[in-house]
C-alpha cells in the first residue's frame, strides 16, 4: 500500500513541540503516512535547501502560520513557488488571523490539540489516495491480459505468462492465484511447474472418474421369503 508523506512546519517556540508533534504521531498511527519536521532529520545540506528538498519530495505540506513566524512564512512562499499543494493550520487562542495576502485561502483553524487532530483526520481522509480504487484497477488490468493470453495459448506457465502479458512475476503470480482461487483459472503441476489454463476452456481438463464410470446394471435383491 502507498504511504502518503507530508512534510509540516511549524513555529519550534510558540507552542509545546512535543505535545504538538503528539497530534501527528496520533495520526500517522490511524492512517498508512508519515509526517516529516525539519528538525527529525540533520544533514549537511543548508536548513533552506533541506526544507525546499522536503516540500519537492513529499505529497504535500502543511504550514503553520500560528505567529506568523517568518521561517513558516518563508517556507509557504517556497511551496507556492515550486507549484507544490500545501494546506495552512493557525491556531486561534495562540494566534492572530491570517495575514491579508492569505486570508482568501483556505485553512485548518483549530483552538486546542485535540481539535487539530480531529481536522487532521478528516484531511487526511480526503486526500489519502484510494488504495483500494487504484489497486482493482490494477489488477483488473492484469487479470484482462492473462485471460486474453491464455485464451490465444493454454497451458502457460509463470515465466511465459509474465512475459506475454508484460508485467512482472509477482505481479502476474498474485493475480493468478486470485483467479485461481475464484475459479477463474485451473492449473497443473506444483510451484515451478505449475501451468495455467481458463476454467471454462480447459483442453485437459480431467474427466470425472465416477461419472466416466458406465452404470452397472445390477439384478435386483431377492425378497427375503418368510418361513
Amino acid at each position: 500500500m502507498p504511504r502518503l508523506s507530508i512534510f509540516v512546519a511549524c513555529p519550534y517556540t510558540l507552542f509545546p513541540l512535543d505535545d504538538y508533534k503528539k497530534v501527528f504521531q496520533s495520526v500517522e498511527n490511524d492512517y498508512n503516512i508519515t509526517f516529516k519536521f525539519a528538525d527529525e532529520q540533520i544533514t549537511s545540506e543548508h536548513v533552506l535547501t533541506k526544507v525546499t528538498n522536503y516540500i519537492r519530495d513529499h505529497d504535500f505540506s502543511l504550514f503553520d502560520i500560528t505567529g506568523w513566524n517568518p521561517n513558516v512564512a518563508l517556507e509557504l512562499g517556497i511551496a507556492v513557488g515550486l507549484v507544490r499543494r500545501y494546506f495552512i493550520l493557525l491556531n486561534t487562542k495562540l494566534g492572530n488571523d491570517a495575514p491579508s495576502d492569505i486570508k482568501g485561502i483556505d485553512r485548518i483553524q483549530y483552538a486546542s490539540n485535540v481539535e487539530l487532530e480531529a481536522k487532521l483526520k478528516l484531511l487526511i481522509k480526503q486526500e489519502l489516495p484510494d488504495v483500494s480504487k487504484r489497486s482493482d484497477n490494477a489488477f483488473d488490468a492484469i487479470k484482462s491480459k492473462i485471460i486474453s493470453t491464455l485464451k490465444a495459448q493454454q497451458g502457460l506457465g509463470l515465466a511465459k505468462l509474465s512475459a506475454a502479458v508484460g508485467e512482472e512475476k509477482t505481479l502476474v503470480q498474485s493475480v493468478a492465484r486470485a483467479m485461481s482461487a475464484n475459479g477463474e483459472l485451473k492449473t497443473r503441476g506444483a510451484k515451478k511447474g505449475t501451468v495455467y489454463f481458463i476454467s471454462d476452456t480447459d483442453p485437459q481438463k480431467p474427466r470425472d472418474r465416477k461419472s466416466s464410470r458406465p452404470h452397472l446394471l445390477r439384478r435386483p435383491r431377492r425378497a427375503n421369503r418368510s418361513r
